[in-house]
């Protein structure tokens, strides 16, 4: 692959498909459905909860455990 006339190595190669990859993800990147839900989360993890699971997502701490059901928070 060249760019303006000039060949380029593995390493820049990589670099230049690495930066196209991530031009494409900012271009069609959908907004959270449920921005709020996400920042407790965050608090949560900041606060040493733990993502034990994805589908439902389940965070635990402890014996305490939550999971995301139906956007919201619920004790599992």
């Amino acid at each position: 692959m060249s760019t303006r006339g000039r060949v380029l190595s593995q390493a820049e190669e990589f670099e230049l498909e690495m930066r196209r990859l991530e031009w494409n993800r900012q271009q069609h990147r959908v907004p959270r459905q449920r921005p709020a839900l996400r920042q407790r989360i965050d608090e949560l993890l900041a606060a040493g909860w733990s993502i034990t699971g994805r589908d439902p997502v389940r965070i635990e701490r402890g014996v305490r455990v939550l999971q995301v059901r139906g956007g919201a928070l619920i004790d599992g």
